[in-house]
């Protein structure tokens, strides 16, 4: 009875409706349980009374595990596991995934966890005192178990918690499958599109944050000294004021922000062309430098456009073997410097994809950035933990912002043309503990930093895209639209190029 309602609560609020063909089937699945442990009870607990109740409390754990990550989910968040939670789920990495499950198994889940089983082990462990073994019909327990099990076998992947899992996994995998086929064909044929640029040895570097939110940086005027290093190139700096992720999970938005899809031109992300395919069309030389977890190659939206690239340099070892993070985003440096310094008549593009301040914030900087402690509780925060976390995050802040300047000075001792972007792939509600969870959506978990620098040499040679990306600096901008500033601001020339959407055109209108 008690799994029983446990199903029921889960269907009633994770999805809203209670059709009756759902509510028999909960009640099929709890007969089976039933004659199970019948069966159990009668041939193993009257003999073997421990091994018994351990096989029936292993058979109620198995039959709780399809919807207590929905009932769990649904008491930590008050929300709902959605098909862009799960998308979520499916394209981080390991590490990444028990950082999130070290937060979510708190006291609160813990308990309810314990409280739930324990309740179960108890009402079972009562009924293993005395066993008496009564005269029954096997033949009819036999046949309960397998007309239960046809209709299982027949309607369990209708069973709603089951459905939205099996299909958001099926949708995941058809998508990025289909993506991975399309790309490989358009880098066997060379004709299929046309990019194309007159300049040559330029400059580009491009900075992929992860979780930053903008309203957590001194640049942007928060009440904490965060960003010390970037505050004194300040009046080098084009700061875009009005930047926003179009959405608060990093597959949705880099899946737009990397490629000609975006949200007003319904293309997509599967069937458009990659940023780093237009630039090595054009004759770039082109460089993916990332801090991020990666299961594979292809194992991630993200991985399979940096894959397309020249060189790849992948810092993160530890991805499937180890919950530890190896390194900070710093160590990219050496490379970066190296890369820059290499001479070369190609134009470069440079892609930097950092770890930021992704959750948990702690393991995103050294111990020598643990700059903020103070209490908070004046600043309106409700619990000690949101205290913690807060100072956790404007530390990682911090750190982002000694690497983001430290890129930005090895690129200005580098003579020539060249420029600087830095974008986040979304924001994060810090303050609210709900970190960049769609279901929980705040505007703080699409508020981001959006940072240009341009040299002198560029300046001069592309003054009008340096005037027009001043004068924009207070216009409306969506990181959907980072792929044609990118190909303005670098003056690449291709048919997938709207200049109604960059940034550094004239005709920039959103």
């Amino acid at each position: 009875y008690i799994v029983f309602m446990m199903y029921l609560y889960t269907e009633t609020v994770s999805f809203y409706n209670h059709p009756l063909i759902m509510s028999y089937s909960y009640f099929v699945i709890s007969v089976l349980l039933i004659s199970l442990l019948v069966i159990i009870n009668q041939f193993v607990t009257a003999y073997y009374r421990w091994l018994g109740f351990v096989i029936s409390f292993a058979l109620l754990l198995i039959f709780s595990l399809p919807f207590l990550p929905y009932f769990l989910y649904s008491i930590k968040y008050d929300q709902v596991i959605s098909q862009e939670v799960l998308f979520a789920f499916f394209q981080t990495n390991l590490n990444e995934s028990i950082e999130f499950l070290s937060e979510f198994f708190k006291v609160d889940i813990v308990f309810c966890l314990l409280f739930y089983f324990t309740v179960l082990a108890f009402l079972l462990f009562k009924n293993t005192i005395k066993i008496e073994k009564y005269s029954f019909s096997l033949t009819l327990y036999v046949f309960i178990n397998i007309s239960c099990l046809l209709f299982l076998f027949f309607y369990f992947k209708k069973i709603n918690p089951v459905s939205l899992f099996l299909e958001s996994e099926k949708n995941y995998t058809y998508e990025l499958d289909l993506f991975k086929k399309i790309q490989k064909k358009r880098i066997a044929s060379k004709k299929s599109f046309f990019a194309s640029k007159e300049e040559k040895g330029e400059t580009y570097v491009f900075v992929i944050g992860e979780a930053l939110n903008k309203s957590h940086m001194g640049l942007y005027g928060y009440f904490r000294n965060t960003t010390p290093e970037l505050d004194k190139l300040k009046e080098e700096l084009i700061i875009f004021n009005q930047a926003y992720s179009n959405h608060t999970h990093t597959m949705l938005s880099l899946s737009q922000a990397l490629t000609e899809a975006n949200q007003y031109n319904n293309k997509g992300y599967y069937k458009s062309l990659s940023i780093v395919e237009v630039f090595k069309k054009s004759g770039f030389q082109s460089y993916w430098l990332t801090n991020q977890g990666q299961k594979g190659g292809w194992d991630n939206l993200v991985s399979v456009i940096a894959a397309n690239t020249d060189s790849t340099y992948g810092y993160n070892k530890s991805i499937g073997r180890s919950t530890k993070t190896q390194n900070y985003d710093g160590v990219i440096l050496t490379d970066f410097e190296k890369i820059i310094n290499q001479k070369t008549i190609k134009n470069k593009v440079i892609f930097i994809h950092l770890m930021g301040s992704h959750f948990a914030y702690s393991s995103r900087y050294p111990k020598t950035f643990s700059w903020f402690k103070d209490d908070l509780f004046s600043e309106g925060l409700r619990t000690s933990t949101e205290n913690i976390h807060l100072n956790e995050y404007d530390n990682s802040v911090r750190y982002n912002d000694y690497v983001i300047s430290a890129i930005l000075q090895i690129l200005k001792k580098k003579e020539g043309c060249s420029a600087f972007m830095y974008m986040s792939d979304h924001g994060e509600d810090v303050q609210n503990n709900k970190q960049h969870d769609f279901s929980q959506f705040t505007f703080d978990m699409v508020q981001i930093p959006l940072v240009g620098w341009c040299s002198e040499q560029y300046k001069i040679k592309y003054r009008e895209k340096y005037l027009e990306l001043s004068k924009n600096r207070n216009s409306l901008f969506s990181n959907d639209l980072f792929y044609e500033t990118a190909l303005g601001i670098t003056n690449v020339h291709t048919l997938s190029y709207d200049s109604l959407n960059d940034l550094s055109s004239s005709s920039y209108s959103l």
